[in-house]
């Protein structure tokens, strides 16, 4: 993988299933360490995805609530 900046720092989360990278631009990105051969490590990822979509969905929610809001002003 070609990096877009500089690494500044790079550093695993305490369990030890992702890397969080951070460049000099400002930009952070996360790698998932996934086993594809692991049952638990399969189901930590699909734990996490559905984490991500109802994250998503309630920010999409909140999102609208804040649009009624300033519409009703």
């Amino acid at each position: 993988m070609k990096c877009q900046a500089k690494v500044r720092q790079a550093l695993a989360t305490p369990d030890g299933q992702a890397l969080v990278v951070g460049y000099e631009d400002g930009a952070v990105q996360m790698f998932l360490i996934v086993d594809q051969y692991e049952p638990t490590s399969i189901a930590h990822l699909n734990k996490w995805r559905k984490n991500q979509f109802e994250a998503s969905i309630e920010a999409a929610q909140q999102e609208i609530i804040n649009k009624q809001a300033e519409l009703e002003i």
